[in-house]
């Protein structure tokens, strides 16, 4: 039987997979409701670790390499959504740009 703790790495994992296919797909609509509740579990799962005072044993090497593996998984996707945003705000300062002279032209 798992542990509560196991369970929470498990959907941590699962929440990771989701949010990658979701940034893969360009479908950012959801991801910020999905890591504010991987962040959520991973709080909880530290504040467990903390409370236990048990620093060596075998699901604390289980959460560090869940972090790492998160890590290795977010690493790539970080960089095409920095991309993405960059050109989501180079697109809106040409829009900004083109309704500025529009509304300017109608002022004529």
């Amino acid at each position: 039987m798992l542990s509560q703790e196991s369970a929470w790495l498990i959907e941590v994992k699962e929440l990771t997979v989701l949010i990658n296919k979701l940034v893969d797909e360009s479908s950012f609509q959801n991801c910020s409701s999905l890591l504010a509740k991987r962040l959520g579990l991973l709080e909880t799962i530290k504040s467990k670790i903390l409370a236990k005072d048990n620093k060596d044993n075998s699901f604390v090497i289980e959460f560090k390499e869940t972090l790492l593996w998160i890590q290795q998984q977010d690493s790539p996707r970080l960089k095409f959504v920095k991309e993405q945003r960059e050109l989501c705000l180079k697109e809106s300062q040409k829009q900004a740009k083109i309704k500025k002279a529009v509304v300017a032209y109608n002022s004529i």
